[in-house]
């Protein structure tokens, strides 16, 4: 080798988008949050793939609500989601399956009216008022391309939790809440140190550790000081047609 010449070009960023995209003309995705979500073997990129697939007979209608997709609209889109999520078909059908298991009105399989007086086998999706919570179709897209189940959770539970009044507001949450609200023993703060991580690194949340020292007397009646350590979470609202 008489030369070698190297030219070196910095990769910019630019918005990746992933192999399933939502079919949808609505600017944001629900995401029920009553049941499903508190159980550990319930996969929310499933959710979240199938939700933003899915319809309702009245979108101008505010609180409760029913979702719905046909069976055969999403096998014709499961390659996609599998392709997106990591998984391949078979796993994908298991988690369906785990999902219809619970007998949750927040997913479960029925028949509806079709063309020409014809019955349709589609999954439905039924949420209430302070059980649901929405998300930006292309910020919805980004987390089911790089974010696993248990961030997923997270990010829908401190949607809700960190909503007052229409507005995000910094909220202390405890991390044995938050793991029981995913589904987790309440000790999996690992989990969700893990979690709230991958949230931080995806520019979806901020997140402040404050650090209280409390001073407490013993049974001797002499002072100690204790440190304790909590999270002040944030959701980062990129721009204002966010939520």
């Amino acid at each position: 080798i008489l030369e070698v010449k190297l030219e070196k070009e910095p990769l910019p960023k630019q918005k990746v988008k992933p192999p399933f995209n939502f079919d949808t003309t609505q600017n944001s995705v629900v995401i029920p949050t009553g049941e499903l979500i508190k159980n550990k073997d319930c996969d929310f990129r499933i959710i979240l793939g199938i939700s933003g697939l899915s319809n309702c007979d009245d979108i101008s209608k505010e609180g409760d609500n029913t979702r719905y997709v046909s069976v055969n609209k999403l096998n014709r889109r499961a390659i996609g989601m599998c392709k997106t999520i990591g998984i391949d078909i078979s796993n994908y059908n298991k988690k369906i399956r785990t999902l219809l298991r619970k007998k949750s009105k927040e997913f479960r399989l029925v028949e509806r009216p079709g063309l020409n007086n014809t019955m349709v086998k589609c999954y439905e999706m039924n949420y209430e008022p302070g059980g649901f919570v929405t998300i930006p179709v292309d910020k919805a897209e980004r987390c089911l391309l790089t974010l696993g189940n248990n961030p997923i959770k997270l990010y829908c539970n401190l949607l809700w939790l960190c909503q007052y009044n229409g507005e995000f507001k910094p909220t202390h949450v405890p991390q044995s809440t938050l793991a029981t609200l995913m589904g987790l023993s309440p000790k999996s703060d690992k989990i969700v140190r893990a979690s709230m991580q991958t949230l931080i690194n995806n520019d979806l949340i901020e997140v402040t550790k404050i650090k209280e020292l409390h001073t407490i007397y013993d049974d001797e009646g002499l002072p100690v000081s204790q440190t304790r350590e909590k999270y002040l979470y944030n959701i980062i609202v990129e721009n204002e047609d966010d939520f």
